[in-house]
């Protein structure tokens, strides 16, 4: 059984399961368009159950094949693992003693549920928050442990339309230049981007806003214990937090600055619409290699079958 997030087709196809009707399939796309409903997919070779949470507070839809309670179980924890604030759930009396069981509580509305996360408040200021993390910086450079914990989490970096930038000089510039055209075309665009100038925070941006500290103390009170369990690395719980920030905030297009390489590295997570690298210098050659050939093939590494790639490299050995 594959749990992850649902993308355009599927979120058809699920309204046309639930409830066969050409209105309420519309009004379930025009929700999924505007961001408003984050949809997770049970996968057994086909979909067997679908649960659509609105605003990260609520579960208004819930499709389950044949009313198979384990299909619904593991649906049911995902939007709990998903979600940071009080989860409410109603209207869908036949899963009420299945909910209950999870730790769902009743509440004075009918057939209303509400489950409460039982969060310890371990950090109560930012400064705190930046030291755990920092202080997991010396973790192995792989992405096998934060790939699992991603699909674990339902893959929810798919939601994102995002733009993947490698290379060894530019990247910053490159990733400032594209969020200036987008932002003045309308569009609302996040941004990842390293090194910092006065605070850490300043690498998860929205419309050129950085995070602010109430809410990434919030994902590091929700999310610690997972972060140690899967043994992430600052890096890695960095861009969790990004992806999670930028989701949230229902944003057009995300823009990833690659950190160190490509290959291995944490941005390397999402699934770019486009992805480009700048150039190729010997940098990090600990890593990445000692030869502009073997800098080229680890930094091409964010290269994708399908996904356009471009690049303003012209060195003939790389």
């Amino acid at each position: 059984m594959e749990l992850r997030v649902l993308r355009g087709h599927e979120i058809k196809e699920f309204a046309q399961l639930f409830n066969d009707d050409q209105k309420f399939s519309m009004d379930i796309m025009m929700a999924s368009y505007h961001k408003d409903i984050l949809f997770i997919g049970a996968f057994d070779q086909k979909l067997v159950g679908a649960i659509g949470i609105y605003d990260f507070k609520k579960i208004v839809y819930f499709w389950i094949q044949n009313q198979r309670v384990d299909i619904a179980r593991q649906l049911i924890n995902m939007a709990i693992t998903l979600t940071q604030d009080d989860l409410y759930i109603e209207s869908f009396v036949q899963w009420k003693e299945l909910c209950l069981s999870l730790g769902f509580q009743r509440t004075d509305r009918d057939n209303q549920l509400v489950y409460h996360h039982k969060i310890m408040k371990r950090f109560t200021e930012y400064k705190q928050v930046h030291d755990f993390i920092a202080s997991q910086k010396q973790r192995v450079y792989a992405l096998d442990n934060f790939r699992h914990f991603m699909q674990d989490m339902g893959t929810p970096q798919i939601l994102l339309k995002t733009i993947h930038i490698g290379g060894t000089n530019g990247k910053g510039s490159t990733t400032n230049y594209m969020r200036s055209v987008l932002q003045k075309a309308g569009y609302k665009v996040a941004t990842f981007t390293s090194p910092v100038l006065v605070t850490r925070l300043e690498i998860m941006r929205i419309n050129d806003q950085h995070i602010q500290e109430d809410e990434i103390i919030t994902y590091a009170n929700r999310y610690m214990d997972l972060w140690l369990e899967y043994e992430l690395s600052m890096f890695e719980i960095e861009v969790f937090i990004a992806i999670m920030f930028f989701i949230k905030h229902r944003v057009d297009f995300a823009i990833f600055e690659v950190g160190l390489g490509g290959e291995l590295d944490a941005t390397n997570i999402v699934s770019p619409l486009i992805c480009a690298n700048t150039n190729i210098g010997l940098d990090h050659i600990d890593y990445l290699g000692d030869t502009y050939e073997k800098i080229a093939r680890t930094k091409a590494g964010i290269v994708k079958e399908g996904i356009p790639f471009v690049t303003g490299e012209k060195n003939k050995f790389a």
